[in-house]
């Protein structure tokens, strides 16, 4: 959600300690974090959820193994800079697995003697290794970066009076392009940093009218023993995003051939490519099946498009509104080509897809359309795709599509293979009327969900309902 902030000038405090590993996708597992400290700095401490995963001494560098466990989950890190005496110096956060910008810069100013001082600066952009450029500037003017490897460089500010307000501003350009800034004000005193954070979660109410504002909701939501207050609810307008295993294609084309041919024989002919499917589909019931006004479907493209490192990046579409007909239209007729050659990752794709979904104040979400022998090479297991949903509290629904198989029995084992792997919620879709029929209730689950918005910054595990009502239960809980 928004943060607001107060400044007494331009950009942010200065700080003693930013992280230069920046983890912008899906981690799990044992990592490597780096940090960049204060000159001063004696030894950094690492906290992961709260609990100390490591003390780093000695540095430059402040490096440390960092173990996430072998489930995906949200997770709050956080280090803490102290000097010789034991006194906090400054500390930085990152929350992973959680919605991120597509690229980061930080920023460290080491003060050294008075008017003099240096800055380092991190990046790291989630689409590209390497940066193009690196501009930076203090006070409006160009500061010489000069060459830098890697992903972080140290520059020499030029003299300056130490007892006035200086701002730092680093500006990092990746290729496509993709660019990033921060700021960082140093020098004179100046105004103390206000940040009001909230977090969003998502819930579901029984009746469609409850839980429409703010004022409606108790104090059931609590972070251990703190009761958290709602000031603000999303509802009404949905988006919807979908994972399309790209082996279900041909049952899918069947799929819109039958409903176009619905159409024809109530209404006449129907056109499936264009930016409207014409009049027949604007009076039919599929204009709206799967879609109301407002709502939003996003296409998610199963196979990597690209990686850097541990993170995957799969291809998701643009927001497609009802213009096209409902979602029941839409992911029969619609889809995005497959990248040819490239293994299909379904797992990792919908944990990814997911992920993004949270990023909106919306009610979200996400569908996955499998046909006979789905295909996934992803390392991370449905079961586990599944449980990180849970922690996100975003609803997924698993559609099987056998429109072709005529043997009932051979019909019947691909059905319970996909029970198998995505768990025993699978529906089974045999016919257009299944396929109609599935995309409605998803489209009406959806309309009780609701987003409360609370104040201050929580992992969404962390956080619980408690003495609420029976009309009323988390997304995603057990």
């Amino acid at each position: 959600m928004d943060t607001c902030r107060r400044h007494g000038g331009k950009g942010a405090a200065v700080k003693a300690l930013v992280f230069l590993t920046l983890f912008l996708g899906l981690v799990d597992g044992r990592q490597m974090v780096e940090l960049a400290a204060a000159e001063e700095t004696h030894r950094v401490e690492v906290h992961l959820d709260g609990e100390l995963q490591a003390t780093i001494y000695g540095g430059p560098p402040w490096k440390a193994p960092l173990e996430l466990g072998d489930e995906l989950a949200p997770h709050r890190l956080e280090a803490v800079a102290r000097d010789a005496d034991g006194r906090e110096l400054g500390r930085a956060e990152q929350w992973l697995n959680l919605p991120r910008a597509r690229a980061e810069v930080s920023l460290l100013v080491d003060s050294g003697a008075p008017g003099e001082a240096s800055v380092e600066i991190g990046w790291q952009a989630v689409e590209q290794e390497a940066a193009e450029s690196v501009r930076l500037e203090l006070d409006g003017v160009a500061v010489p970066v000069g060459e830098w490897e890697g992903s972080s460089t140290r520059v020499e500010l030029p003299p300056h009076d130490p007892d006035t307000l200086h701002v730092v501003t680093a500006e990092v350009v990746f290729p496509g392009p993709v660019t990033a800034r921060a700021d960082v004000a140093f020098g004179a005193p100046y105004g103390d940093e206000v940040a009001t954070e909230l977090t969003g979660l998502a819930v579901e109410v029984d009746g469609r009218r409850r839980l429409r504002q703010a004022a409606d909701a108790g104090p059931w939501l609590r972070a251990g023993d703190e009761a958290l207050r709602v000031v603000a609810v999303d509802e009404g307008e949905v988006d919807l995003y979908a994972v399309l295993d790209a082996g279900a294609r041909l049952q899918l084309d069947t799929l819109a051939v039958r409903l176009g041919q619905r159409l024809r024989a109530r209404q006449g002919p129907v056109q499936r490519q264009g930016p409207d499917v014409g009049g027949a589909l604007s009076r039919s019931p599929l204009r709206q099946t799967g879609m109301r006004d407002g709502d939003r479907l996003y296409l998610v493209r199963p196979q990597v498009e690209s990686a850097v490192g541990s993170t995957l990046l799969f291809g998701i579409s643009p927001p497609l509104d009802d213009d096209r007909g409902g979602s029941a239209w839409q992911l029969a007729a619609f889809r995005l080509d497959p990248y040819p050659g490239r293994p299909q990752r379904l797992a990792e794709a919908v944990a990814t897809a997911a992920m993004r979904a949270t990023s909106a104040s919306r009610p979200r979400g996400l569908v996955l359309v499998i046909g006979p022998g789905a295909e996934d090479e992803s390392h991370l297991t449905p079961e586990r795709a599944r449980a990180y949903l849970e922690r996100l509290g975003v609803p997924l629904t698993v559609l099987y599509v056998d429109l072709l198989t005529e043997d009932e029995a051979e019909r019947r084992r691909g059905l319970e293979e996909a029970r198998r792997r995505w768990g025993p919620e699978v529906e089974d879709v045999a016919d257009a009327d299944d396929w109609l029929r599935e995309l409605s209730d998803l489209r009406s689950r959806l309309g009780h969900q609701r987003v409360l918005w609370v104040e201050g910054r929580h992992l969404p595990q962390e956080v619980s309902l408690a003495g609420a009502p029976d009309w009323l239960r988390r997304v995603g809980a057990p």
